[in-house]
């Protein structure tokens, strides 16, 4: 899998749930300043790791990826709700399907739900949430 297939599935996702204006989507690491000043608004951060390694054949890879997600300036509400609309997005992976030309045989929270990291510089409530997928190697996407 990667970022700019989960990218856009979770853009769409988040379309069909009418978010206007769309929040800005950047590459992670979560602790990446300069990803956190691209704007002083909506912002979604995908950040992938290697998670647990091949699997069937090597034809599977099961990375994690953190989703972190922060709201308006000055509205916790806002932060919130873009963490939990982007939890429902990756948890309706909860069977095996195509997504960008990628399968997907499912995606699963980590942990709990998205939880608040911080309030930023810009006064934006940051929450993250860490996610495990099985998805194709992606060598040929």
């Amino acid at each position: 899998m990667r970022y700019a297939i989960l990218r856009d599935f979770l853009m769409a996702f988040l379309a069909g749930r009418e978010w206007d204006p769309m929040p800005t989507f950047v590459p992670g690491p979560g602790t990446d300043a300069n990803a956190l000043d691209v704007t002083p608004d909506r912002l979604v951060m995908l950040t992938f790791g290697s998670g647990a390694g091949l699997s069937v054949e090597q034809v599977f890879d099961r990375p994690i990826v953190q989703v972190r997600a922060a709201g308006n300036q000055s509205d916790y509400d806002d932060g919130e709700r873009l963490a939990y609309d982007l939890d429902r997005g990756m948890l309706s992976v909860d069977s095996s399907r195509d997504i960008g030309g990628v399968w997907v045989t499912g995606i699963t929270r980590v942990g709990g739900n998205p939880q608040l990291l911080l309030i930023d510089d810009a006064d934006r409530a940051n929450f993250t949430c860490t996610y495990a997928m099985e998805s194709e190697t992606g060598y040929d996407n």
